[in-house]
């Protein structure tokens, strides 16, 4: 079985901030995700019993301190944790495709520098958008250099998916704040290549753990920390970041998968990709700078003319003699 990794390790560059430990949205501390997936069945379906191809993601951002409890959200709310998550067709993403190729779930975080606050950002996607000629990897037209291998493959016809993108930080943040986190996380969308088709759907949902509201108290007030908003351009570009990690780690992570009808998604090629993200970086590479050609040697300077000659005692400027001549005798002064 062909082996799955992740974007990062295709050498792709993914921004200039650092990923946290676990290059997740659980780096968000509290922050716990589980799956529940649902592969069963295959060939024609058969109303009410399948194929099934589906399944669902938790993501708890209070440490399992919620109220829903069917049975398979039961069971990603009870295989929640923290650390690592588990991406590509688990959970809510079983069955989806983006860009005509496998997806699923993806995940990224990055840790900004203590001089911007030393906070964390995370985020999830299940991904679900596009057509394989929409897709751009690191600002790379990956798509359209794949397209030609896959013209024969079967794909939907109209892109009617949607992406669903949950962002996390520990940054002390408003709610309008957190609204302005998730324009920028759609800005991650789109350099992916999505173009927010009609008939999809960019549902992006944003919370922050910094300031927990007591549930039950005999206060009056509630003292909240909010980051200045002069101080949110490095969450903003780390929402860029970490949301275009997510959604390439969705598809380096998916295998292939054949759904029903015989409906069948391929996975995204890692070697070819790689290929590609490798040519482009020799392209790029500065050549060596030839040296400079070597001076002619030096001529000996010529005479100068007599427009050019500077004044003297004995010239002008305009090449006049100026040296006084002697009188004819008769003549005044």
């Amino acid at each position: 079985m062909e082996p799955r990794y992740r974007a990062r390790d295709l050498g792709i560059p993914l921004g200039r901030f650092r990923p946290g430990k676990w290059n997740a949205i659980t780096d968000v501390e509290g922050v716990l995700v589980g799956h529940s997936t649902i592969i069963r069945g295959a060939g024609p379906l058969r109303r009410g019993r399948g194929p099934v191809r589906t399944g669902v993601t938790a993501i708890l951002p209070n440490q399992k301190n919620i109220f829903v409890k069917a049975e398979n959200v039961r069971e990603a709310l009870e295989t929640a944790t923290s650390g690592p998550v588990a991406e590509g067709s688990v959970g809510g993403g079983t069955g989806m495709i983006s860009c005509d190729f496998k997806a699923g779930i993806g995940t990224s975080s990055r840790k900004l520098p203590p001089a911007f606050g030393s906070y964390t950002f995370g985020v999830l996607v299940m991904n679900n958008f596009g057509h394989m000629q929409d897709l751009r990897v690191a600002g790379l037209p990956v798509g359209p250099l794949l397209e030609p291998k896959y013209r024969h493959f079967h794909k939907r016809a109209i892109s009617y998916g949607s992406i669903i993108a949950v962002a996390a930080t520990d940054a002390p943040l408003s709610s309008h704040q957190l609204g302005r986190v998730s324009k920028h996380v759609a800005l991650g969308i789109g350099r992916a290549g999505s173009i927010a088709a009609h008939g999809s759907g960019e549902i992006i949902l944003a919370f922050s753990t910094a300031n927990k509201i007591p549930r039950t108290t005999q206060k009056m007030i509630y003292h909240m920390k909010i980051l200045l908003d002069q101080r949110l351009n490095p969450l903003y570009e780390a929402a860029i970041e970490a949301t275009e990690e997510a959604i390439l780690n969705s598809l380096c992570m998916a295998r292939e998968m054949e759904g029903v009808n015989g409906n069948f998604a391929p996975a995204l090629p890692l070697d070819e990709v790689k290929e590609i993200v490798q040519r482009s970086a020799l392209r790029a590479r500065p050549r060596p700078s030839s040296p400079p050609p070597a001076k002619p040697p030096a001529l000996p300077p010529e005479a100068p003319r007599v427009s050019e000659a500077p004044p003297s005692a004995a010239r002008g400027a305009e090449g006049m003699m100026t040296v006084p001549l002697p009188k004819e005798p008769g003549t005044g002064s």
